[in-house]
């Protein structure tokens, strides 16, 4: 006969006691901390800090997650933006595990209502390990794959994570929320530790003292950024003195009291186009870059920002660079770039559309906003001059009775307007029944 268990407050209370987070199952965020065996522990040697990888790792699974063996991967990318090449063995937290595991590290870095900034790994990806096709299976944190390979960390988007950085923010999170550590029971060893051989926080240390928080400069497309000028890129900056200019490596160090913005070209073109003299289409500074995750473009110094709490002996982040002008308008110079042909010159520059950043926009979703937004605008220019009619393009006249939305948001929408339903309105003459 079967048992049929019957989900209860009790029931649920002593499975939670009994197994904690792994009650949940595949959905919750269950880390290992250890991600090989003592005897295959990584050396420094083994840390590819231009491919961000771990080279030849004996990898256990690093957290809860489901396994599958790709043919040829299209949604995770190496440093340059570009896929791995070649069968890749990849085992990725659960959607709803990866959401709770963002959500531990939001409120241990970022802090309560505040942007988390660091990419958060939800996936590893072994490059020339790729065993027997199978389908996609679910393993647990600990089993052994018996698979060897290079090993990639990556975020929610498939963009590769710095491996140490991975490894000391794992390290981080199973201190403050011991909930998520978990070993399978095929583990022979159940008190493994992060500092152990092997461990997360051994790995974390590879390189030594972490020298400053690893920047990756990506375009909006997850790609490398390229300049399309030369003169208008990405600089570290102590005060004002530049220490590094940005690479075709894309990685940037960044210590804790240097900062990251445009170069001085950039800055220099945006003084000039403020000019009295300057022409309307002088196009300025062409430059924006802001954090990846969560970040938004502007042209403000950054710094590493700051932890609301825990410490990572690594950090790894990513930044936005944007050629607004290049990426918006194309090539509009007089020779290929980037593998962009030419531009005709059939337009003349003055008639170019010029690329205007910073104008406030109101979004108008629905019939209702634009109502609403249209007769703002009547009032005002009927404020200017009382007598005036105003005409549009998709009207010859506006019927003078027509009662517009006083918002464009709920203050304009029913149940708050109109006062007494649309009965309570005015009807204008040219829609009103008759006969």
């Amino acid at each position: 006969m079967v048992t049929i268990a019957r989900l209860t407050q009790n029931t649920a209370r002593d499975r939670l006691n009994a197994d904690g987070a792994a009650a949940m199952g595949l959905a919750a965020p269950l880390l290992s901390p250890i991600w090989t065996t003592p005897a295959n522990a990584p050396a420094a040697t083994d840390f590819d800090a231009a491919r961000l990888i771990l080279s030849d790792l004996p990898l256990l699974v690093p957290f809860q997650g489901i396994l599958e063996t790709i043919d040829m991967a299209r949604d995770v990318f190496d440093v340059d933006g570009a896929p791995p090449s070649g069968a890749i063995t990849r085992i990725r937290l659960h959607p709803q595990a990866a959401a709770r595991l963002m959500t531990l590290a939001r409120h241990r870095y970022a802090g309560a209502g505040a942007p988390l900034h660091h990419p958060v790994p939800v996936q590893v990806v072994l490059r020339g390990a790729v065993g027997a096709p199978l389908a996609p299976q679910w393993w647990e944190p600990g089993d052994n794959l018996g698979l060897t390979g290079d090993v990639s960390f990556h975020d929610a988007r498939g963009l590769i994570i710095c491996p140490l950085a991975s490894a000391a923010m794992f390290a981080d999170l199973l201190a403050a929320y011991p909930a998520a550590r978990r070993l399978s029971p095929d583990v022979t060893n159940q008190s493994a530790a992060a500092d152990d051989a092997g461990g997360v926080a051994t790995i974390a240390a590879l390189d030594g003292p972490a020298p400053a928080t690893t920047i990756h400069v990506v375009n909006p497309h997850g790609g490398l950024f390229v300049p399309a000028m030369e003169d208008r890129t990405l600089t570290r900056r102590s005060g004002s003195t530049v220490t590094e200019t940005l690479t075709p490596s894309g990685l940037m160090d960044l210590p804790a009291d240097q900062s990251l913005q445009g170069s001085d070209a950039d800055q220099a073109a945006e003084d000039a186009a403020n000019a009295d003299d300057a022409h309307d289409f002088d196009t300025g500074a062409r430059l924006r870059w802001g954090w990846a995750h969560e970040g938004r473009l502007g042209r403000a110094a950054l710094t590493a920002p700051p932890l609301a709490a825990g410490t990572l002996s690594r950090q790894f982040l990513r930044l936005m660079m944007v050629d607004l002008t290049w990426h918006l308008l194309g090539n509009r110079t007089a020779a290929s770039h980037q593998n962009i042909p030419p531009d005709d010159g059939l337009i003349p520059t003055a008639y170019q559309p010029k690329v205007r950043p910073d104008v406030p926009i109101t979004y108008l979703p629905d019939g209702m906003a634009t109502l609403a937004a249209a007769g703002a605008a009547i009032t005002n220019f009927q404020a200017a001059d009382p007598g005036s009619h105003v005409i549009l393009a998709v009207s010859p006249v506006i019927e003078p009775g027509l009662v517009t939305p006083p918002a464009p948001d709920a203050a304009g929408r029913w149940p708050i307007w109109p006062p007494g339903g649309w009965r309570a309105l005015p009807m204008p003459r040219n829609h009103r029944q008759t006969g």
